[in-house]
């Protein structure tokens, strides 16, 4: 399927909850390794968005998802083209408006801080304020802000936590039934 071909290396992926329930979205956009397939890459979004949805407990009334962006060797070279990352942002305002309870951007480079500030005036104001960039390359402080959402030991160790089991991202199963939560 397209959506398997756009995200073999964990791009972008759904993986458990936080601490209150609501569905985790990983973006690893430094491991993208097509990032000229905007319109492949759109559709790869708006898959995982409605897998998170899916996965959503409205009977609790959890029905919002936590997004962590890591931009760990987040590189100008190895970034979305900004089509893409400008599309993103009008997906998930516009379609998602009230699915997204909190949006932490991890170890963000100086130039993406410059980037959100050029945007933040198109940004929905409920939206700006679900987003939080955390502690930019500094582990100690982003492992304390992770801490405050999520169980580390179901955390995936190249985002910090302490979970060393199975690689946490694997497309074989990922884009199956057997990958269904």
């Amino acid at each position: 399927e397209d959506v398997a071909e756009s995200g073999p290396t964990g791009k972008l992926y759904t993986m458990g909850c936080d601490n209150t329930g609501r569905p985790t979205l990983f973006m690893r956009p430094a491991v993208d390794t097509c990032r000229e397939a905007h319109d492949l890459n759109i559709k790869h979004l708006v898959y995982n968005m409605e897998r998170a949805c899916s996965y959503l407990d409205e009977a609790n009334h959890i029905g919002k998802i936590i997004v962590v962006l890591d931009c760990l060797n987040y590189t100008s070279s190895n970034s979305p083209p900004l089509k893409s990352s400008k599309a993103t942002l009008q997906i998930l305002q516009d379609h998602y408006p009230e699915r997204l309870g909190k949006f932490l951007i991890l170890s963000a480079p100086w130039y993406f801080n410059m980037f959100f500030k050029a945007i933040s005036p198109f940004i929905d104001p409920d939206t700006r304020e679900k987003i939080d960039f955390v502690a930019p390359k500094d582990t100690p402080g982003i492992r304390a802000e992770l801490e405050k959402h999520f169980d580390m030991s179901t955390f995936p160790d190249f985002l910090y936590g302490d979970w060393k089991g199975e690689e946490a991202f694997n497309a074989a199963t990922y884009y199956t039934s057997e990958g269904e939560e």
